[in-house]
Formats: structure tokens, sequence, C-alpha cells
């Protein structure tokens, strides 16, 4: 009860769980808002259950013609009136006879008179028809087609028993013919239909959930093994009751950390979900009626699947747990058991993920620690590995390892657990760990004292993991930084890449020369002539106006996405990633020394009170630095491999930005926005340091910095804008502030800069007096 009551009760524990249920219903939200600020959640989920419903009682034909109409009218509520309003004579004299053709005359007469509604309104409601109509349509063909995609692979099992190479019984390929068809007989393709799926989409399109219950296991696992570092290992295997005893209760524990992370982390996601998606849908209806399940060759209903889903995760948890805690029991050096647990879970990845199907060690990414999290790639994709000419089912595989995996592991831990002493004869690991330590011991003598504490943050107060915990974020769960889709063009992209470069005499040539071409097209009734002759004529205006100035033509995707001002909140999105990982690895720094009662006794020496601050300050300032790295070097990766390359870098900026008021290159302006941003973060762990230092407990300095600094900055992008002049949020979105760039961020970093001072002073102005604690300045 005790064991149970110091992991479970625990208050890292509760703190651990609640983090991770906030990160992932959040993420969530990120994920699921509507692109492009067309609407909100809300409209968007209203749209798509109004027509949803209303095509629920028709028959597959009627509702594609009934969508296609709906998508027709839409379109022409958002582009005639573009069309029809358009101030360039000549464009809308040669784009009519493509609106009445596709319109229809009575659909651009009906809008000319107004009898349909093309208000701001109702343009977005347009908007959000056409992208719900998308999605429906894709959703009927698929139940249109599914029964023809089980028919085509039974014809083809037949035609293909027929070829040469595939008629041999005894053979693999023939034997993976008949297994497929055999698989799939089982599905009543007659009881699919359409229902309300978004919110089990949502669940099985999560991979965030099923990384953070790993990052929960490993934080429990290490919990565990705290005697370790505390030194009572000896103490506690001297005692009866803490050998194999304890081992069976901590087995017992894991399975219920399994169950709470399961429940908590996904079910917290699903419910969410429901609640916003305003449901489940039909559960009693076949899975392999919404198409992501496609592959699935068992006659799952939907609550069925889902039912299965959750026993998997909670028993393939548990699994996990007992390999990890395997792992750490086998190494009695939990530094070392750290490094080759993580070298083993890379390991496992890489075979997991590069692993392709056709190869013979497929297997291996079935028979895999990942197979267990990633539920998605095992049991909603069909394939048959060829084992001694023999086709086995992947997630047969991944199904018979899970039973063997809990025996074999839950009694290695008891057996290690009661078996192995706290103090044995060293092995080959561990002697080789010793020559690391010895070496790394020469490299570090002469900054001691920095790579202590780095030490301390890193691992003591767990620092390490939260690297990790942001990188898998950084991987897995960040996007590229969307576009403001009203301003984006990808005709006018196309001309601009044409003629990339400053403005000059043979620029407007080429310009002249690609619009005689254009005209011939146009004269030939070519439609693409026309659009080419109306981007050329912008492309030439822009010419004009930026000759002889030193500015240039450019494709500016990519910056607009990079220096975009918060479009879907994007950029104060981010922010408060940075905000709130630069506060989880500082705030313990200082209130660490306070909470082991050792602040007096170190500053009671000379190096105590100078050099000790300035290396923590400099630890403090390097896991600023790698939070800023990792969350802004994969924005700058991931908008590179969306929009492409980062071109045109020694253009001025004001080739895109003719707002503002410095003259400099785009290269000069990327390195001014990003570095603001580091000296904001760079400002405000000066001020986390200074909470710190006034805390007793690192708990409380977390806590404490959290309120101070995440929380407003949660309230502004969730609307609180009078919460923006008491967060740093809206300084990390550079763009927002131009017109007063000098005055935001002067006032931002002089509370930095006093922090950092003050910060020094405190910590030099506690003393030793009579042998008490006394503390002043």
């Amino acid at each position: 009860m005790r064991e149970l009551k110091r992991i479970i009760v625990s208050k890292t524990n509760i703190v651990c769980i609640a983090f991770l249920i906030f990160m992932n219903v959040f993420i969530f939200f990120w994920e699921s808002t509507p692109k492009g600020d067309i609407c909100t959640l809300p409209e968007y989920t209203d749209r798509y259950i109004e027509v949803l419903n209303t095509c629920k009682g028709m028959d597959n034909e009627e509702g594609i013609n009934y969508l296609n109409n709906l998508k027709k009218l839409s379109e022409g509520t958002v582009l005639i009136p573009r069309w029809l309003y358009s101030k360039d004579m000549e464009y809308k004299e040669e784009a009519s006879g493509f609106y009445y053709k596709k319109y229809g005359e009575q659909m651009i007469k009906d809008i000319e008179s107004g009898k349909i509604d093309t208000s701001e309104q109702a343009v977005k409601k347009a908007y959000i028809t056409i992208e719900v109509c998308n999605i429906l349509i894709e959703k009927i063909n698929h139940l249109t087609e599914y029964p023809e995609y089980i028919k085509t692979i039974s014809e083809n099992a037949e035609n293909m028993k027929s070829v040469s190479i595939f008629s041999d019984p005894n053979s693999f390929s023939y034997r993976n013919i008949i297994k497929t068809v055999e698989d799939f007989s089982k599905i009543h393709i007659t009881e699919l239909s359409l229902a309300n799926d978004l919110a089990v989409n949502a669940l099985f399109t999560d991979s965030i959930s099923d990384y953070s219950i790993l990052a929960y296991i490993i934080f429990i696992v290490l919990l565990m093994i705290q005697e370790r570092k505390k030194g009572l290992w000896p103490l506690v295997y001297a005692y009866p009751e803490g050998r194999a005893r304890l081992a069976i209760k901590r087995v017992a524990i894991l399975l219920l950390c399994s169950v709470i992370a399961t429940v908590f982390l996904v079910g917290s996601r699903f419910l969410t979900a429901a609640i916003v998606y305003r449901g489940f849908g039909d559960m009693s209806r076949p899975i392999q009626s919404m198409s992501l399940f496609k592959g699935v060759s068992q006659p799952f209903t939907v609550g069925g699947f889902i039912l299965n889903f959750f026993l998997f995760k909670i028993i393939g948890t548990w699994v996990i747990s007992l390999i990890l805690y395997f792992m750490m029991l086998a190494i009695s050096n939990t530094s070392l058991a750290v490094a080759v647990t993580s070298l083993f879970l890379g390991t496992e990845y890489t075979l997991f993920a590069l692993i392709p199907d056709s190869y013979a060690i497929a297997v291996l990414r079935f028979i895999n620690i990942f197979a267990l999290i990633n539920y998605n790639r095992i049991y909603m994709r069909y394939l048959n590995i060829n084992i001694n000419e023999y086709p086995i089912n992947g997630q047969t595989l991944t199904t018979y390892m899970i039973p063997v995996a809990m025996i074999l592991f839950a009694t290695g831990c008891i057996i290690i657990h009661h078996k192995k002493k706290p103090f044995s004869t060293p092995n080959p690991l561990l002697k080789l760990y010793d020559k690391i330590l010895k070496l790394r011991a020469g490299l570090s003598d002469r900054f001691r004292l920095f790579f202590a504490e780095l030490h301390k943050t890193l691992w003591i107060q767990k620092g390490a993991f939260v690297i990790i915990v942001l990188l898998l974020w950084a991987i897995f769960a960040s996007e590229a930084p969307p576009l403001n889709v009203s301003e984006y063009d990808g005709n006018l992209v196309y001309f601009e890449n044409m003629f990339t470069g400053e403005v000059t005499e043979e620029t407007l040539t080429k310009i002249d020369e690609e619009t005689v071409i254009a005209y011939e097209e146009m004269a030939k009734g070519s439609m693409h002539g026309a659009t080419k002759v109306q981007y050329l004529s912008m492309i030439k205006a822009e010419a004009l106006a930026k000759k002889g100035t030193g500015l240039w033509i450019m494709d500016s995707t990519i910056y607009d996405a990079l220096l975009n001002r918060n479009v879907e909140g994007y950029q104060r999105k981010t922010g408060l990633i940075a905000i709130l990982f630069t506060t989880v690895m500082t705030a313990g720094i200082f209130a660490y020394e306070h909470q082991q009662k050792m602040k007096y006794l170190l500053c009671s020496t000379d190096r105590g009170r100078t050099v000790l601050v300035r290396n923590k300050t400099l630890i403090a300032c390097v896991m600023t630095c790698a939070v800023w790295l990792i969350v802004y070097g994969f924005e700058i990766r991931n908008a590179v491999k969306i929009y492409g390359s980062l071109h045109s870098l020694s253009a001025p900026v004001q080739s895109f930005m003719s707002e503002f008021p410095y003259k400099m290159t785009v290269l000069s302006f990327l390195i001014l926005i990003y570095l603001l941003r580091l000296l904001v973060l760079l400002s405000m762990t000066f001020m986390i340091l200074l909470l710190s230092n006034l805390s007793n407990r690192a708990n409380a300095a977390v806590i404490t910095s959290l309120a101070v600094f995440s929380l407003p900055a949660a309230i502004v992008i969730m609307g609180g804008n009078i919460m923006e002049y008491f967060s740093v949020v809206k300084l990390l979105s550079p763009q927002e502030n131009i017109p007063s760039l000098i005055l935001s961020y002067t006032l931002c970093f002089i509370p930095g800069i006093i922090a950092l001072i003050a910060n020094t002073v405190i910590w030099k102005g506690i003393r030793y007096e009579n042998n008490n604690s006394k503390r002043f300045i």
C-alpha cells in the first residue's frame, strides 16, 4: 500500500499526468482548428453534421449528386462575384465563357440580382461547405468502391493462380493469395453506412497520446528505482519484503499505471473529440465503413474495434513498462541503465520506421516495442510476412508477442529484483562506463562547477527528459507555419519564380516577350493564355514600381509563412511551447539548493557566491538556447519541407515587406527576427531565475513561474487579449510589433537585465552567521 501511495498518489505523478493531459488536449485543438482563418471549429462541425444528416437518407448515387451540386453552388458563391466585379475588363471578358459554361446563366443572374446571398457571412459558409463536401464525397466514394475492392481481391486471386510464378501451391505467393481472400471474405460489406466519424478519426490519427504514454511510463519506471539514487537500495534489499514481494507489487503497479495512462491520455483526447464533434457516431456499423480502416481484415464493428484498441493499449503499455523496468533492474548503475535503454529505444524505432515491407527482416518491425505504441501502423494495415514460405500476418505476430513478452519480462523483473544484490562484481558494461567517466573527469576538471550544474539540471532535475519530450513534439507534432490563404495565389507565384531577381531593363524585356506569347495563345481561344496575360500584367506593374529601387521580384511564399502575423494563432501557440519548456527547464536551477538546505553553505565560500551564480546563469542560458533551437529550428525545417528552400536571401526585405522601416537583406531580417525571439526568451529566463532564487522548493519555483509566464500566454491564445500586456508571448511574434519594434523589445529587455542583476545581488547577500541561516542583502 505504501509503494502504491508513493508512486500513484505522489504529487510528482499527479503533476506529470495533468501536464500530459493538458498537452494532449491543447495539441488536439491546435491540430483540429480549421486552417486559413475561414471558420472556427464549432462552425465547421455544425456545417459538417448538417450536410451529413442530409446525405444519410440518400443512397450513394443521390448523395454524390447532392454534394456535387452543393459544392458547385458554394464555389459559384465564392468565385462568380470576384469575376463579375473585377476591374480588369479584359480578363472579365476572356473568362466569361468559362463561368457561363461551368455555373450556368441562371446562377450568374441570381447572384447579380441578389437572389443568391454573396455577403461576407455567406461566402464564409460557402468556404466551409466546399471543404465539407470534398470530405463527404470521398467518404461516399469509399462506401461505393469498397465492395468492388473486396470483389477485386477475389478476382485477382483467381487470375494470379493461373500465372506460372504464382501457381505453385507450396510457394509463399500462392499461400499469400489464398490467405488474403480468406481473411477479407469475413467482412459484411452490405452493412457499410455513412455516419459522423470525426471523433473516431481523431482518435486513430493521433500519435501524440501514444508517445505521451511512452514518456509517462519512462517517468514511472525512473520513479520506481528512486531508492538507488538515494542510496537506499541496500536497506530495501535487506528487508524481507523488499525483494520478490516488492517486485510483484511493482509489476502490479505498472499495470495500474498502464490503465491510468491509457484512460487519461488516450481517453481524454477521445472524449474531447467526441464533445467537440458532437458524439461518437454509429458504433454498431462495420469499421470498414471508414476509408481509414480499409486495410482491416477482421469483421469488427466501430465500437468493438475501439474497445479492442483500448484493451491493446493497456496490455501493450504494460508490456513496454515491464521491458523498460527489466532493463533498469538488470543494470545496477542508473546512468548506464538509462543510456543503454535509450540506445535500445533508438534502435527499435529505427527498425520500426525504416524497414520496408518487402525485406526479409520485416518481422522485426512487428516484434518491436514500437509496434505496441503505434497501433495504427500494425492493426490498420494488412500485410503478410514471409516466414519459411508461409504467410504470417503482421498483426498476428504482434498479438502473439504480447503474452509471451508479458510473461517473460514480468517473471524476469521479479527474479532480478529478488536475486540481484546491491553490491556485485563489475561487469564489462560497468568497466566501459568507468573508463568513459574517467575520460569525462579529465576533460571536465577545468570546468568542474559548470559540468556539475549541467549534470544536476539534466539528470537530477530531469532536464534531459524535458528535452526528449520537446524533441518528440517537434518531430511528431510540430507543423509548418500556415499561409494566409486569401493572400496566396499559385499562378502569381509561378510568374514570380520565372522573373526572380532585381528589376532591370532585361527583366522588363523578358516580361514583354512572355506577354506577346500569351496574347497569341489567347487569340487561339486558350483560357490558359488569358490567365497568363492577366498575371503578366500584374508582374509588369510590380516590375515598373520596383525598377531603379534595388528591390526584387521574388516568390515570398516561404517568408510569408515564416513571418506571418500570427495567422491561425500559429506564432503565439509556438511561442507558448517555447515559454512552457523554457520555464520547466530553468525554474529549479536556484531553488534546488534551497530545497536541499545547501544554499547558505555554498554562499559561505567565495566561489559559491561568484563562480557558481555565473555557472547557474550560463546553464539557464544554454537550456533556453536549446529550447529556442529545437522549437524554431523545426519551424524552419517544416516550412522548407512544405514551401521550398530559403532562396533570394540577398534580396532587400522591402521586396515583400514594404512597411519595414530599416534597410536590410532577407537573411539579415530572418536573423533579426529569430535573434529577437532568443533575447525575449533569455530575458524571461533571467526573471524565472529570480523567482527560483526566491523560492524554497523546486516544485514551488516551477509552479510560480508557470503561473507568471505560461498561464497569461495561454489566456492570450484563448482570446483574453487584456493579458497581452502581462505576457511575453506577443513579443515572440516580432512581425506583430514592427511599428513599435525598438520600444517593445526595450521594455521587455529592461526587466530581464534588472532581474539578472537583482538575482546576483540576492545570491551574494547570503551569509552564514552564528551557525544560523540568515539572509540579507
